[in-house]
Parts: C-alpha cells; sequence; structure tokens
C-alpha cells in the first residue's frame, strides 16, 4: 500500500509539472502569435 501511496503521490506531481508546462507553452505560443500580429500590422 505505501509503494501504491507513492506512486500516486509522484503521478500526481508529475501532472501537476505538465499543467505547468502547459500553461507555460500557451502563455510563449500567446507571446509569439501576438509578436507576428504587430509584425504583421
Amino acid at each position: 500500500q505505501i509503494i501504491g501511496g507513492a506512486n500516486m503521490t509522484t503521478a500526481v506531481r508529475v501532472s501537476e509539472d505538465l499543467v505547468k508546462q502547459a500553461k507555460i507553452i500557451a502563455k510563449l505560443t500567446k507571446d509569439q502569435l501576438r509578436v507576428k500580429l504587430n509584425i504583421g500590422l
């Protein structure tokens, strides 16, 4: 049970990290789109 609990905790941490990375990537993509739009204008 302890091993299972540890695996669950690790899975939660990994998913949280993935969410953080996804948010960062989304922000960078938005910034890039904004820059492209500004250059286009």
